[in-house]
This record gives structure tokens, C-alpha cells and sequence, in this order.
């Protein structure tokens, strides 16, 4: 039975405009800053020293200031909720655009259920006995029912939420945001002017003998595209931005959440640094936390800090859970997903079952325990650097092919060679990113490729079995794109 263009639109209706520029700042800057700065930074350490983590930080958080320049200007070309998904139909129509959805989803899921997995973990750490009563024993890591209801309880909320409208979402970002910076900075400035400078060397380090300070700090420069990759959060809400938000103001919020992520991240690993001889604490579980809690009396400036990251948690969940169910939806537009999914409720405009499939999803993921996270990551890091490095190329055949059609409201400073080092930048993240897992791994397959292997065989045999539907993919393009396809 064929779907008629009108149908198909009703079908998916319209997304209210909620998101201010502060908005989409603290969507950016919230789901780049999440948990990593207490869970991740003995891991950072532990590669390449202090120096030599904010080296490879400090390089990742440049090049994708510059990626930010080219997303800014695809927004404007195509200014429809879906990012690359859409970017990708438009250029290159609807298998490479299947492929980019594809992909696009695991690092979309993959946040929220990391974040749910860090949140559980955390307030286990914080509240002595939480996690005592033991469910059973996953990837190396007891879970608890202390754990699973927890996270049961906090997913359930992040439903409710989303189901009710995007303006809850968008309101407590910006309160969640503010709450965390103040806390947090609070807690660093006290770490710093109690810290010893002494205790920050070696600079460089390498816990792994027969490894380099060097290839840690390449590790974790392709890492960034996990660490600084919150900005995608920004354009699957596109739509739902205010009329007052250009697309120049776009780039700038895009290019400040970066900028302050990673002087947040510097910040972090200076007083972590200088806090203690660090060492021989590299196998301590949330170092940052143990590090700032030596620093006071009855460690209380730890509880401070762990307060700070289930505040931070809670921030980056509630991004994440904005985008995913975004991805979703942009999914069932492009029929690449059942076309239920791109529902939108008629009061509250969201997409209510995108809601429900996303929170059924991230429950599973934190079911599966601490275990989970380093694979997660390790999983997300290949997505993130393969749709990114697919941006700069959608935009080059863009701009290649509607060489005589009409400018776009902002174009990417510097134009093609801005976008070629874009280009150059993402490749050299994404090959990275692909390589690096071979390098932590002793011997067979690493578990992130086999986890994305499994998914890319299930792909392969969803798009063998809908493929004839893309014949004439004109239905899919306009429920993509709305008015724009309709006028071009």
C-alpha cells in the first residue's frame, strides 16, 4: 500500500520551536560534559600524563571547532531536524543516508545508557551500601538491584519528561547546567589553591610499558570525538530552535560549548595533578574524586565533587535523551524505521513513541552494568568519528553541485579549503578512532568491533529486505524535509 506525501506529514506532524540560544548551548555543553572528568581521568593519566592528556584533548577540541563551521552552514542549507541523516539523503538520496542513520544510532543510544550506567555507579560510591545486594555479574562488574531500580526509577523520569515537551527538557537543561558549573568550578578552584604544583610530573607518562606517552595522547585526541561531540546534539533540534537564532549564533553556541568543555577538562586534570603524588592511584575508581577528597578534612571536598558529577550525570542524560529520540524520529521520517516512531503528539508536540523506544533501550543499557561503559565508548568513538567525517563530504557535493543556486543564510568561513581541513581533520579522527581498540587489545578481535560488526550484519539484512521501498524515495525526501522539498 503506497503513502501519499500529505498522509505522511500528518503522520509526523510538527515539532514546537523551544530552544533559545542559551538552550542549545547548555544541550551542547551538556552532553559533552558529563561524567569523564571523575570516571575517565585515572584512564587519561594512566596513557599519557597530564600534559600529555590535555595535549590530545586540546587537539580534538580544535579540530571540531572547525567541524562546527561546516555543520553551521549545512543547517542553513538544510534547515531540518536530523543532521547528517538528512544531510546525507539530500546529497547522496537514500542508501548512504540509511548507512549514516545507521551508524548514527549507536553513539545516539549510546550516550544515554552510558550516563544511566555512571549515574547508578556513582551514587553506589556516594551512599556507602546502595550497591550491596547483588543481581548477578556482567562483563567483569557486579550489578546491583540497588543499581537496576535506580536506574529504572531515573529513566522512567527522563520519559515523562520528554513525553510532556521539549520545554521541560530545554528549562532543566539550563538548570541542571548552572547547578553543575557552580558547584563544580567551586570545588576545582578549592582543589587548586590547596593543591601542591610539585605533585603534577611527570608531565608526560605511560603506565603501559611498552607504550608511549605519545600514542596515549593519541588515544585519547581520537577519544575527543566522544568527549567534545555534544554539538550533534544541536542539529536533529534544528526546528524546534526560536526564529531569533540564526545560524551564525548556531556556530558560535557550537564553537563556545567546546571551548569551555575543554578548558573545563584542563582545569579538572591540573588540580587532579597537583592534588596528591598520582602515580600509584591510577587504579583508584573515580580518581578525580579520591584526589580532591584528600585535599580536606574527612574528605568531604569528594562528596563535593561526586555531587557536582551526579548533577553533571543527570544533565548529560537529559541531552542525550533530547537527541536520541530526535535520531529516532528523523529515522522514521526517512522510513528507515517504522514510520510509527515519527508520531508527534498533537498537545504536546514531541515524539512520543521515539520516547518510549528510547527509554526501553537505555534501561537495557544500564542493566548491563559498569562493565559496559569502556566498550560503549570504545563503540561510540568509531560512530561518532565515521557520520562526522561524513559531514565535510555531504557539504562539498553540496556546494559543488548548487554552485548557481542561491547562497545559504551562512556559509563556512574561508569556504572549501575551511571545509577541506574540516575534512582532513575527521578522517584523521575517524581512522583513529577505528584503529586505536586493536591497540588496547592483546590478542583477537577487540569487543567494540565485534559489537559493531554484529550491528552492521543486522543492517545489512534490514536494508536487503526494505531496499525496493527507495525506488522512488520522493515520499521519504519530503517528510525529511517538509517545505524545503517541496521547493526544490
Amino acid at each position: 500500500m503506497s503513502t501519499s506525501p500529505t498522509e505522511l506529514s500528518g503522520e509526523s506532524g510538527s515539532l514546537k520551536k523551544t530552544f533559545s540560544s542559551m538552550s542549545l548551548f547548555t544541550l551542547s555543553f551538556g552532553v559533552m560534559v558529563g561524567s569523564a572528568w571523575i570516571v575517565i581521568v585515572g584512564d587519561w593519566f594512566g596513557k599519557a600524563g597530564p600534559l600529555g592528556a590535555i595535549l590530545g584533548l586540546s587537539a580534538a577540541a580544535l579540530m571540531m571547532c572547525v567541524v562546527c563551521l561546516v555543520y553551521a552552514e549545512l543547517g542553513a542549507r538544510i534547515p531540518a531536524s536530523g543532521g547528517e541523516i538528512v544531510y546525507t539523503f539530500e546529497a547522496f538520496g537514500a542508501a548512504p543516508a540509511y548507512w549514516v542513520s545507521w551508524v548514527y544510532t549507536i553513539p545516539a543510544l549510546a550516550f544515554t545508557a552510558f550516563e544511566g550506567i555512571a549515574l547508578t555507579w556513582m551514587v553506589a560510591t556516594l551512599v556507602p551500601g546502595f550497591g550491596t545486594s547483588t543481581l548477578y555479574h556482567f562483563l567483569g562488574f557486579d550489578v546491583s538491584a540497588g543499581q537496576v531500580t535506580l536506574g529504572l526509577v531515573i529513566t522512567a523520569l527522563m520519559m515523562l519528561q520528554n513525553y510532556f515537551g521539549a520545554q521541560f527538557s530545554a528549562g532543566s537543561q539550563k538548570l541542571l547546567t548552572v547547578a553543575f558549573l557552580v558547584v563544580a568550578l567551586v570545588a576545582i578552584a578549592v582543589a587548586l589553591s590547596k593543591g601542591n604544583p610539585a605533585n603534577i610530573t611527570p608531565l608526560f607518562y605511560s603506565a603501559n610499558p611498552n607504550s608511549h606517552w605519545w600514542a596515549g595522547a593519541l588515544a585519547i585526541f581520537s577519544s575527543g570525538l566522544v568527549w567534545f561531540s555534544g554539538f550533534q546534539a544541536i542539529p536533529p533540534v534544528i526546528e524546534e530552535r526560536n526564529d531569533d537564532v540564526s545560524f551564525a549564533r548556531i556556530a558560535r553556541v557550537m564553537v563556545i560549548s567546546i571551548i569551555f568543555a575543554a578548558v573545563f577538562y584542563a582545569l579538572v586534570i591540573v588540580a587532579v595533578g597537583m592534588a596528591q603524588p598520582w602515580t600509584g592511584t591510577l587504579k583508584t575508581q573515580m580518581l578525580t574524586a579520591a584526589a580532591f577528597g584528600s585535599l580536606t578534612p574527612g574528605g568531604w571536598l569528594a562528596k563535593v565533587v561526586l555531587i557536582a558529577g551526579a548533577i553533571s550525570i543527570v544533565k548529560v542524560w537529559n541531552g542525550a535523551f533530547v537527541w536520541a529520540t530526535r535520531v529516532i524520529l528523523v529515522q522514521s521520517r526517512a522510513q528507515f524505521l517504522p514510520r510509527s516512531f515519527a508520531k508527534i503528539h498533537p498537545k504536546y508536540g514531541t515524539p512520543t513513541r521515539a520516547v518510549f523506544l528510547v527509554g526501553a533501550i537505555n534501561f537495557l543499557g544500564i542493566a548491563a552494568g559498569p562493565g559496559a561503559i569502556l566498550p560503549i565508548l570504545d563503540v561510540a568513538a568509531i560512530c561518532i568519528g565515521v557520520v562526522i567525517a561524513s559531514s565535510p563530504i555531504v557539504l562539498l557535493a553540496l556546494k559543488l553541485r548548487d554552485r548557481n543556486g542561491s547562497t545559504p543564510s551562512y556559509e563556512t568561513p574561508g569556504g572549501i579549503p575551511t571545509i577541506l581541513v574540516a575534512l582532513l581533520f575527521t578522517l584523521a579522527l575517524a581512522i583513529v578512532a577505528c584503529v586505536q581498540p586493536f591497540f588496547e587489545t592483546s590478542a583477537g578481535l577487540p569487543l567494540s568491533w565485534q559489537i559493531l560488526g554484529a550491528w552492521l550484519i543486522v543492517g545489512l539484512v534490514r536494508w536487503v529486505l526494505m531496499r525496493n521501498s527507495y525506488r522512488d524515495s520522493s515520499i521519504a525526501r519530503r517528510a525529511l524535509l517538509g517545505a524545503i522539498a517541496g521547493n526544490s
